[in-house]
């Protein structure tokens, strides 16, 4: 119930943050939204991390909710990777972008 209000405002705000990418098609505010919904849902995914002991015990088998924790953790994991490396690449170009002066893309 902790991470449930998080994730609908951060639905809210990329939505929102999309519409205005639309609306107004610049390269420093698209490269600039990208960033920070990516910082968002960073913080939404670690939250998600951090809540994460999900009761897999209404399965049959046992072995078969350790491996279902395991794989989720390292799902959630790999998408905070996704996550920062795509915040990180969006930085570069725009950054780039900025020092290059050829920000009318």
């Amino acid at each position: 119930s902790g991470w449930y209000p998080l994730l609908m405002t951060a639905l809210g705000i990329s939505i929102a943050g999309h519409i205005l990418i639309i609306i107004v098609d610049r390269y420093v505010l698209r490269e600039g939204v990208l960033i920070v919904l990516n910082l968002i849902w960073v913080t939404v995914m670690a939250n998600l991390l951090r809540i994460f002991p999900f009761d897999f015990s209404a399965l049959p088998e046992p072995f078969l909710g350790g491996a279902l924790n395991v794989i989720f953790k390292l799902a959630i994991i790999g998408a905070i990777i996704g996550l920062v490396i795509g915040t990180l690449v969006a930085s570069v170009k725009l950054i780039t972008s900025l020092v290059r002066g050829s920000t009318s893309a």
